[in-house]
C-alpha cells in the first residue's frame, strides 16, 4: 500500500492512446485507470502512460487504530442504500483473532456480524463485510444511516468481550 511505502515513480495519465476513446466527466477514473492497469498488466512501461510527476498530493485517509482490546475505526462513506462503510478492513478485523466481540457504532450496539445481507433479520441493523472487504453497517429493507443517525466521520469500535 502507498501509505506503507513511498512509490518509486508516479506518472500523470496523459497519453490518450492508453485510455478509453471517450473519457467521461463522471467516470474519469474508470476511463483512465482501468485501461492503464490493463496496459501495465500487458507489460507496457509505466513511462509510456505519461510524464513523470514528483509533486503529487497524497490523501490522508483515516486508518483504523488497533489495540489489545479492539479496533477503533470510522464511517468513511454512505452508499446509495444507506449502508455505512467503515475504514475497518477484513485483514485488520482478522488480526483481532477469534473470540466474542461487540460492535459499537456511535451510541448503538450492533446486534451481530453476518455473512450476507439476506441474514439481517427484519428491522435489524447488522454488520458485515461488503464487496470492498470493509466492515459495513446495513439494515434490512432500510437505511442503516437513517436508523442509526450516523454519517461519515462517526466512530465504530469493535471490542473483544
Amino acid at each position: 500500500m502507498i501509505r506503507d511505502a513511498a512509490p518509486k515513480r508516479v506518472v500523470e495519465l496523459t497519453e490518450r492512446r492508453y485510455a478509453r476513446p471517450t473519457v467521461s466527466r463522471t467516470f474519469e477514473g474508470r476511463d483512465r485507470f482501468a485501461p492503464a492497469a490493463a496496459w501495465l498488466a500487458k507489460g507496457i512501461q509505466l513511462s509510456a502512460l505519461g510524464r513523470a510527476v514528483s509533486d503529487y498530493h497524497r490523501l490522508e485517509l483515516a486508518v483504523p487504530q488497533i489495540s489489545e482490546d479492539g479496533i477503533r475505526g470510522v464511517v468513511v462513506r454512505q452508499d446509495r442504500f444507506g449502508n455505512l462503510i467503515t475504514n475497518i478492513d477484513r485483514r485488520t478485523f482478522d488480526a483481532l483473532g477469534r473470540g466474542a466481540i461487540e460492535i459499537v457504532a456511535g451510541p448503538h450496539v450492533i446486534g451481530r456480524l453476518v455473512a450476507t445481507y439476506a441474514e439481517i433479520p427484519p428491522g435489524d441493523v447488522c454488520a458485515l463485510f461488503g464487496s470492498t472487504d470493509h466492515l459495513e453497517l446495513a439494515a434490512n429493507a432500510g437505511s442503516a444511516a437513517t436508523r442509526l443517525g450516523l454519517a461519515r466521520g462517526d466512530g465504530v469500535v469493535i471490542k473483544k468481550t
